[in-house]
This record gives C-alpha cells, sequence and structure tokens, in this order.
C-alpha cells in the first residue's frame, strides 16, 4: 500500500527541513534586532552586546583605512555613517545586521537563494570573528555557518522539462 520513500526523496527532505530551519533562525534573529516586540529581554541583549560588537568592527574599518593611507576618514566614516551615529550604541549596525538576515533568509524562498546564502555566510563569518575577538564562544554562528555551507555545497534538485509521461 504505501510505497518506500526513495533516497533522493529523504534526501530533498532533509535538504527542506536544513533550509527552514536556517530560514527560522535568520527570521528570528534578524527581528529580534531590528525590534524589542519580538522578544523584548532578547532584543536589549542584543542592545548590549552591539556596544562591544561595533568597537571591533570600527578597528577593523580603521585598519583598512590604514592600510591604504586613510586610517582618520575610515575611523570616522564607520563610527558615524556606516555603524554608529555617534552614540556609541552601534543600534545603526545592530539594525543593518538584522535587517540584511531577514533579507537573505527570504532570499532563500527565491531563485535568488544562492546570494542569499552567501551574504548569510559571510555575515555569520563575521559573527565567528567578533566573538573570537571578545573571547566568547563562536558556537552559535559557527553552526548556523556549517548549516549554510552544507546548503551552499549541496546541490538543488534538477527539475525535468518537459512534458509528463502518459501511462
Amino acid at each position: 500500500f504505501f510505497k518506500r520513500a526513495g533516497t533522493s526523496t529523504i534526501v530533498a527532505m532533509f535538504r527542506g527541513l536544513i533550509t527552514a530551519l536556517v530560514i527560522f533562525a535568520f527570521i528570528m534573529a534578524g527581528a529580534n534586532k531590528v525590534t524589542d516586540a519580538v522578544h523584548l529581554e532578547t532584543y536589549q541583549f542584543l542592545s548590549q552586546g552591539f556596544k562591544s560588537f561595533g568597537p571591533i568592527w570600527v578597528k577593523v574599518f580603521k585598519d583598512i583605512g590604514k592600510t591604504i593611507g586613510q586610517e582618520s576618514i575610515a575611523a570616522d566614516l564607520a563610527d558615524k555613517y556606516l555603524l554608529d551615529d555617534g552614540s556609541k550604541t552601534y543600534q545603526l549596525m545592530m539594525k543593518t545586521v538584522g535587517i540584511s538576515e531577514m533579507v537573505c533568509a527570504a532570499l532563500l524562498l527565491t531563485p535568488l537563494r544562492m546570494l542569499g546564502l552567501i551574504v548569510l555566510a559571510v555575515n555569520m563569518a563575521g559573527a565567528i570573528y567578533t566573538h573570537i575577538q571578545l573571547q566568547d564562544s563562536p558556537m552559535p554562528p559557527a553552526v548556523l555557518l556549517g548549516l549554510i555551507i552544507a546548503l551552499l555545497l549541496w546541490p538543488s534538485p534538477v527539475r525535468k522539462s518537459g512534458k509528463a509521461k502518459s501511462s
């Protein structure tokens, strides 16, 4: 009565499950960075965290500026316009990261899926770097990066075109 599921069906289901997990994780993480309406305590926790994350990335921009001979311009640009508004809360950075996470998660449901995965992978590499600089565990972003890499390397199912066979 029941057909035994083929290997390709099980693999497709497993891939779909990983994709759904990644989408859910980044929609929730992004939403919690953008608004306190999802979960107030998480938003407040992230707001405090970004006060530590921001200066790490200002230093990165400063080092890049030093390399190209524009240290003060790069530091000012990062500190006052790209990552923060000068308030040292780094809310601009937090909201930008959150919006990018949500947009990329949504892209996983479109033909631009690979773009979304690549941007999320770069985002997680940055998160890992940040956690290491703070001597904090990089495990959560590392696990997500592993799932993203699996989806990047896992070939999409090939859809057959043409008319369906008649029986």
